[in-house]
Order: C-alpha cells, then structure tokens, then sequence
C-alpha cells in the first residue's frame, strides 16, 4: 500500500493554479525537506502507556511551545544550542499530566517567580496529550566580530545556562532582546529541524512521528522572554507585512503560487491549507490492526483569538469523511452534503466534534473494552469515534477491515453550502483557498503474533508506522 507525502498547497483556487512573477519578498512556504523557521509536531502523548522522544536540530536559539489538545500552552521556553542534538523526553506523571525531562546538551530556560532560570529539572505539564511548536528566534552569527554576539555565542557554546538567565534578569536583554543577535547568518536565516517519536516499551510500538516545516516565517528577531506569548504562529514577518502585503507560496505537481495577505496569520493559513486528504486504514483482526488518524488544526487558537464573539470559519474545524473497501465501493452511505444528482450515490458524511478543539482524533477500531469514546491504540479520546457515525451499529459492523477514506475540509462539495458556511480564504489577489490549515497524521499498528510481557499483555507489536497522507 504505497501512500504519497505531499506537502503542497492544497487546491481548489479559483480555476487552477499558475506559475506567478517573483515577489518581491520570501514567501512563507512549507519546506518538504524538514528544515524550517518553524516545526509543527502534530502530537505528542503520555496517554496508554506511551512516551514522546525528542531530538531537536536546533538553529542556535529557538522557542520550544508544548500545547494541549485545546491548543493552551502548557509548556513555554527558550532552548539555547550551539552544536549536536538537543533530546528530551515527555513521560507520564503519577498522579496524572506529564513531565519533560530536558537532555544536557543545551540550556532550556523558563520562566519563574524569582524570573528566568535555567530548567534542569523535570518539568511538569499539566496536559496528557497534545501538539508541539517550535520557532527560530534569531542568530548570534551576523558575520561581523567584535559585537555583542561574540559574547553571546560563547554563551551558548560553554552552556553558560545561569550565564544566559542572567542577561534576561539584570543584563543586556533586560532592555533589550535583540542585543548581540541578528535575523540571519550571512548565508540566510538559520533553520531548525526535528525528530520526534512517540513509544511504547511495554508494548514494543515505535511510531516516527511526522512534523511540518516551514520557511522564510521571519525576516527579523522574535527574541523574547521564555513566558511571552510571542513569538507563536501569528508573529511572522516579511518586508511586506507593515503593508498588509505578506507573502505565501503554495506548490503542487510542479505549479506554484503567490498571493499576499492582510495578516501573518492568513499567510501562516494558506500556507498549510489542505482541501482534502486520503489514506488508508486497517482493522483486519487477523492481522491485529489498528488505526488511529489525528488532525491537528494548529491554527484554530489564533483565529479564535482574532475573530472575537463573531467566529471566523477557520475556528471551528469541520470534516466531510468517505470510506471505501479495498475494491472502491462506498462505506457507510450517510448523510448527503447537498443535492446529488440522481442515480449518484451518496457516501459522505459530516462529522463535528462536540468541541471544535486543536487536536482531534478519529479511531478505526471499536474499544476493546476501555471506556467508550477512547481509541484502542493511542488511548487519546475520540472526536469522531465509529460508535458516532450512525446509529445503527450493524454499519460499523459491516466496515470491511481493510479500505482507504477520503476526507474533505470544505462544505462546499456538492454546492449545498452556502458562501458564509465555506471555509475558505481569500488573499489580496481574490484568490480563494478552500479547506482548512490542517496537518492529518494517520497511526496503524499490526501484531501477527504475541508475547508475554511483564505487564501480563500478550501483545507485541512487530510493525508500526505514523505517516502523513496525501494532502491537496
């Protein structure tokens, strides 16, 4: 079962798509090779005996932001690294929440009640699950000696952790964050890149998580206190922005474009906006499969945050979901997004969470006997969990164990929607872009035999995988 991963833009703009002149600014851009101003990690999760590993490429100095499912930071610091890898792991917590357990190589600061302190100990988060963000806040390395920069540098290569706590507390970046630093290196802006996984010992699971990366975020320092709000997903900047000019780029089959938007925060949009995604699932008992997919809405705090009492489309995500067996006949024929023509069938169905939050995620499988609404994989709740799709239980009963879906993020299908209900956006140029800022991750775990494990679970798993599906 071949999947693609394709980190485009995803389409549905008026008529096609069209190589566009050069702006006359970097376009904010999701960068395929994994390198990037900015990381999204989809999730991260203590739930059902799993733990998150780290190991994080830094660009001498980046904010690392934990979030919650909601989307509320639980977790906010700046990590300083000169060289290598940074690691760290997120474990479960007696007693409930999670734990951060930072690695050596590098300084994390946070902030206290006595200011800025140097995080050497585990720290406590009080989230189970959740996403992550990481942003690069600038660079000592200007390519000039002699400035401010040098000191700094040597800072952060000596992991003078109380050192660097000090200049925020009583020093140079007391009064001044940007003091010693510059956007960029001679040879561009620095980048940062990740990898993140998600375990279980007990269980022998190991699923590679995918992250989203993204350039050209900033043209300037973000360089603030570890507690400040910024910078976060809203705070980009290019030569444009003062101007209500700034730029995103999206690129699909060899077509790219540019347009301008009003805010960051719409580029930050049109950059991972996706119209719909597929991808594969498997519950085949005899195969001891498992699916989870999770769809993470990174941008769904902001725009809430933004729109006020009147709430912007983008703030309450929606899906539109088809199922298919393996030979492309419809699962779970349900409810029809407008009118369909006749002799059509119809086989989609609108799912809404009960909360329009961050985080959602859907599970394949029935629970084997945990509490109902909670996935038999990942042990997160279900937003969207089979007992929700109909209420004739014999349809779910019916799902061949084996198939692919196909999911859309727009109510604009079949013409049913009307032009307040779209989720869309529309730049300076009155290019509209249907569907959501969304990054879906798909979990499948497959045990095609068991052993006996010290928590008296006859499960091993002997294959599993985290993948993005194909996005458009």
């Amino acid at each position: 079962m071949k999947r693609i991963r394709n980190y485009g833009w995803l389409g549905l703009v008026l008529f096609g798509l069209c190589v566009s002149a050069p702006a006359p600014a970097p376009a904010v851009e999701v960068n395929p090779d994994g390198e990037g101003q900015v990381l999204i990690l989809p999730l991260w999760t203590t739930t059902g005996g799993h733990s998150t590993l780290v190991h994080l490429y830094p660009a001498q100095m980046v904010r690392l932001r934990l979030l919650d499912a909601s989307g509320s930071v639980v977790l906010n610091g700046n990590l300083y690294t000169y060289s290598g890898v940074w690691t760290a792991g997120i474990g479960a917590r007696s007693g409930g929440g999670s734990r951060l357990h930072p690695g050596a190589n590098g300084c994390l600061l946070i902030e206290s009640e006595g200011g800025v302190v140097p995080a050497s100990a585990p720290l406590d988060i009080d989230a189970d699950y959740g996403s992550a963000e990481v942003i690069v806040m600038g660079t000592t390395d200007s390519g000039v000696s002699g400035t401010p920069g040098d000191e700094v540098r040597q800072l952060i290569a000596d992991q003078d952790c109380d050192g660097l706590a000090a200049r925020w507390n009583s020093g140079a970046w007391a009064t001044d964050p940007d003091n010693g630093l510059a956007a960029e290196y001679p040879s561009g802006p620095p980048l940062a890149a990740a990898d993140w996984s998600i375990i279980n010992v007990e269980r022998g699971v190991l699923f590679d998580v995918p992250d989203t990366a993204l350039v050209h975020y900033s043209d300037r320092t973000q360089h603030t206190t570890p507690g400040s709000e910024l910078p976060n997903l809203a705070s980009g900047h290019d030569s444009g922005t003062d101007n209500a000019m700034t730029h995103s780029r999206n690129c699909s089959a060899g077509n790219c474009r540019e347009d301008t938007w009003p805010t960051a925060l719409d580029a930050m949009a049109a950059a991972l906006m996706t119209g719909w995604s597929r991808g594969d699932y498997a519950i085949d008992p005899n195969l001891g499969a498992s699916t989870d997919a999770v769809f993470h809405f990174p941008l769904v705090p902001y725009f809430t945050a933004r729109q006020g009492a009147e709430p912007h489309p983008l703030s309450e995500p929606r899906i539109w979901m088809a199922v298919f067996d393996r030979l492309g006949q419809g699962q779970l024929p349900l409810i029809c997004p407008g009118l369909i023509p006749p002799g059509e069938t119809c086989n989609f169905s609108v799912w809404r969470a009960e909360e329009p939050t961050q985080l959602q995620t859907l599970s394949f499988n029935t629970t084997d006997g945990g509490d109902p609404g909670v996935s038999s994989l990942l042990g997160i709740p279900d937003s969207y969990g089979p007992e929700t799709w109909v209420g004739d239980q014999s349809a779910i009963d019916s799902l061949a164990t084996l198939g692919t879906f196909s999911i859309w993020f727009s109510e604009d299908l079949n013409g049913g929607a009307t032009q307040d209900e779209y989720q869309e956006l529309t730049s300076n140029e009155s290019t509209r872009y249907f569907g959501a800022p969304v990054l879906p991750v798909v979990f499948q775990q497959f045990v095609n035999g068991t052993l006996q494990g010290e928590d008296g679970v006859p499960q091993r798993a002997n294959y599993s995988k985290a993948f993005a599906p194909t996005r458009r």
